[in-house]
Order: structure tokens, then C-alpha cells, then sequence
């Protein structure tokens, strides 16, 4: 199964498994991506999870 890149704005295919395009995915802060992924590996609607993802959010529109 694909999505979307979960950046705003940003239409490619990705695989389910993974959050967004690896282009916007290196843009990300490192403590993000860690915090994103230790969440992923708790299980993908942990609260660590959920919470990354609003905070990758945020920072998007911050810096886009």
C-alpha cells in the first residue's frame, strides 16, 4: 500500500511503512525521526507516535 509524503505540498508515492519521501524526511531535525520511529516501533497509534507526528507538523508549517 502507498500515501502521500505526509509534507504539505509534497505529492509522492510512498510506502505505507514509511512516514514521507526521503527527500523530506532528511529535511527533518534527527531528534524527530528518532522520536517518530521509537514511537513507530511501539506500535503506530502509540501516544509517542502521535505525539512526534503533530510536533513534525508543526515544525512543517514553521518551516516551510
Amino acid at each position: 500500500m502507498m500515501h502521500a509524503c505526509r509534507w504539505e505540498g509534497c505529492d509522492r508515492p510512498v510506502p505505507d511503512s514509511l512516514y514521507c519521501c526521503s527527500y523530506h524526511w532528511f529535511r527533518l531535525p534527527a531528534t524527530m525521526r528518532t522520536a517518530l520511529w521509537n514511537g513507530w516501533r511501539k506500535g503506530i497509534t502509540s501516544r509517542e507516535y502521535i505525539d512526534a507526528h503533530h510536533q513534525i507538523q508543526h515544525w512543517i508549517e514553521a518551516n516551510k
